[in-house]
């Protein structure tokens, strides 16, 4: 079970933060951030990613983080006295990986450019400390943010975090590169960015899953960001403002054929991908397949790790069928697909994997028209690809 303080940033944080993936018109992310000036240095790129991170926020959240901003900031003191130095001299051919705990498992995404690139790799958990010390250099950076933003007190505490994790990858592996990944939200990158490009090190990522057009994601900064698709880079240079140092275009093994599931019978009419979708959109996807299920059509679903708010939920609606739920921590997604004809879903990367695997992809038009529609003004990949609408599947099912 997640920790207490994780779930509770899940209900109180990253519900806001998810708002951001469903506003009514994507045109307003796009003035929003036009608005913003030319940052002229790091401190302010990481502002205007704080500003678009909490843009969704209510004010009474703002006010409630702001507090316990402040109260932190007391525990930050201690740190910021307390900085040591670290080695300047970085080890040449050494670069650490992030481990996200979300997804510890990050072989079939990490590019083999960076696995063939360097000799000392060293593998590291994010260990996501709430406190922890600071290096010199870190601290440098931290004072900055709070002689530019001396009220954001949330603000300051963001980008104290993401110092201290990262001073603890100075302070005992002075490495050439530091890699991350599920990393776009994080609103300190530009300072990152800066402070290791400073030393001659670089700040890189590479991506996780397909990403559709999202305001959190605006003026991300890497010195070197590792993408899917072409397509990506026009959205993160033209829409998102990002200053990425260096664009690598590569293909992760998630994407590549490796199963090959032609000759696999399916034993499922079709699995539905959950990714992190609201109260309602659950409920309307259980109605959906059950009344596929009361036409004979064997279905499952499939929640994400990250996302178990409405598990519940989906256990109540779905009770008395013959609908049954995947566990993700059993079964591979290998096995999830090889055990289905058709992959549903309104976003998940499971999507993609399933087409280059030959499996059929339907995309859910059902659970959040909304959202659904805005998804191809977010130029999401997946649009692109051959596939059936889920109104269309139940359709031909119900005749």
């Amino acid at each position: 079970m997640k920790p207490w303080y994780d779930r509770l940033h899940e209900k109180f944080v990253i519900t806001s933060i998810k708002k951001s993936e469903t506003i009514e018109d994507i045109n307003k992310w796009r003035n929003y951030i036009a608005n913003f000036p030319e940052p002229t240095n790091a401190v302010q790129a990481s502002y205007a990613r704080y500003k678009c991170r909490m843009y969704h926020f209510s004010r009474i959240k703002k006010f409630i983080m702001n507090a316990f901003g402040f109260v932190a900031l007391f525990v930050e003191l201690f740190y910021i006295f307390t900085a040591k130095d670290h080695e300047h001299e970085l080890i040449k051919g050494r670069a650490v990986i992030e481990r996200a705990r979300d997804i510890p498992d990050y072989s079939d995404i990490v590019p083999e450019e960076i696995l063939n690139e360097f000799k000392r790799l060293e593998v590291i958990d994010n260990f996501n400390k709430k406190f922890a010390p600071l290096c010199k250099t870190a601290r440098r950076w931290l004072l900055q943010c709070v002689r530019a933003h001396p009220f954001d007190f949330f603000y300051i505490y963001f980008v104290y975090m993401e110092l201290a994790t990262h001073s603890h990858i100075l302070l005992n592996y002075n490495p050439e590169s530091v890699f991350v990944y599920i990393n776009e939200r994080n609103i300190a990158s530009p300072i990152l960015t800066k402070m290791y490009e400073d030393e001659g090190r670089s700040f890189c990522s590479f991506m996780h899953g397909e990403y559709a057009l999202q305001l959190i994601m605006a003026f991300m900064s890497f010195s070197k960001y590792y993408v899917w698709d072409k397509s990506y880079i026009e959205m993160f240079k033209e829409d998102l403002r990002c200053n990425i140092g260096e664009y690598i275009v590569y293909t992760p093994k998630k994407l590549q054929k490796k199963w090959h599931l032609e000759d696999t019978i399916p034993t499922y009419f079709c699995t539905y991908y959950f990714s992190g979708e609201s109260k309602e959109s659950v409920i309307k996807v259980a109605e959906a397949l059950i009344r596929l299920n009361n036409h004979g059509k064997r279905c499952s679903v499939r929640l994400h790790p990250r996302y178990l708010l409405h598990k519940k939920l989906l256990e109540d609606t779905i009770a008395g069928t013959d609908i049954s739920i995947e566990n993700a921590y059993e079964l591979s997604i290998k096995d999830s697909l090889a055990r289905t004809k058709y992959v549903v879903s309104l976003k998940s990367t499971v999507l993609s994997e399933a087409h280059v695997e030959g499996r059929e992809i339907v995309l859910d038009d059902i659970s959040d028209k909304e959202h659904f529609d805005i998804l191809s003004m977010q130029k999401f990949n997946v649009f692109n690809k051959p596939h059936l609408l889920f109104s269309e599947l139940i359709r031909q099912v119900e005749g």
